[in-house]
């Protein structure tokens, strides 16, 4: 994600490495792979490099089901959304920067949802609102490929700062009520949507991609 994010700055890359101590070459070399420690500090430059609020939702609208892995493919077999959601709260530390999740019910709007709460992995404010741009947006790429058509939440709430026009972005995304200065970040999905029978579910499938993302877990 770090790296996708570098591309996208179109920022130079001596200016987005300076003072981490992280060399050009580790960014030019496809295979080259980073720790957790130098990528959460190459997000957080990024972050404050960046002059485009729509950074984080471009960059997170191409991550689809395959960046998953194995959760991925667990999701794809799942019998309905609410399945694969609850696949995604369970094995989010499999999830890159959305590192750890809460499933809950409650309600909005008259209807009864599932609220994804989403515990951001960086602690700067910049790369954390980065980071949930790019989350959120990558969560609806995913349940529209999941549902093979257009998916829209119930309400997205972020802790970011209120609203503004480096806004819009967002309401043209996720077409659905947004609440920004809140205490969490959040998305809640109706239990109507999550009742909903996915298209090409593979139960042959499902306990062997759930032992895998268990394995991969724990390793």
């Amino acid at each position: 994600m770090a790296q996708a994010l570098v591309v996208e700055q179109g920022v130079p890359l001596e200016r987005i490495l300076a003072g981490t101590g992280l060399a050009p070459r580790l960014l030019q070399k496809p295979a080259q792979s980073l720790t957790p420690e130098q990528e959460l500090l190459l997000y957080t430059r990024v972050a404050h490099c960046n002059s485009d609020p729509s950074l984080g939702v471009r960059v997170g609208g191409r991550l689809n089901l395959p960046n998953y892995g194995v959760l991925g493919s667990a999701m794809m077999a799942a019998q309905t959304l609410g399945e694969a959601l609850g696949l995604l709260s369970e094995f989010a530390p499999l999830v890159s920067w959305a590192s750890h999740s809460q499933l809950s019910t409650e309600s909005f709007a008259g209807s009864v949802c599932s609220c994804l709460t989403i515990f951001p992995t960086a602690t700067d404010p910049r790369a954390r609102v980065l980071e949930i741009d790019s989350t959120f947006a990558s969560l609806k790429v995913l349940f529209e490929e999941l549902m093979g058509e257009p998916v829209s939440f119930a309400l997205l709430d972020m802790t970011r700062a209120n609203g503004s026009a480096d806004m819009e972005v967002h309401r043209q995304v996720f077409r659905c009520p947004l609440r920004t200065g809140r205490q969490r970040d959040a998305l809640l999905v109706s239990q109507e949507l999550l009742s909903r029978v996915l298209p090409n579910p593979q139960p042959e499938f499902r306990a062997l991609y759930r032992d895998l993302c268990r394995q991969s877990t724990s390793a």
